[in-house]
């Protein structure tokens, strides 16, 4: 799966942003990211990359610890390729 990176709405961020320093945000910065992510074109995509590759930070709206927490509890969903933000959600 190609993904188009240039259309995602965090494309200009600082990507520490996505990267808190002890994986701790502040209700100012996880709003600012639910509303970016919410109205990114890529967001399914992100979530995708993120789930299917074990990554850190921030993708697709979902921290790290959150989407850990979705995986274990739908372990089917850890094999799907195409995924979509509602499957996690």
């Amino acid at each position: 799966m190609t993904t188009n990176w240039h259309l995602a709405e965090c494309k200009d961020e600082d990507t520490n942003l996505f990267f808190p320093a002890r994986g701790h945000y502040g209700p100012e910065e996880r709003q600012y990211i639910e509303s970016m992510c919410g109205r990114c074109a890529i967001t399914a995509e992100c979530l995708d990359y993120a789930v299917e590759n074990r990554v850190l930070g921030v993708w697709g709206g979902l921290s790290h610890r959150k989407r850990r927490v979705i995986i274990s509890a739908n372990p089917k969903q850890q094999k799907r390729k195409e995924l979509t933000l509602d499957h996690w959600l």
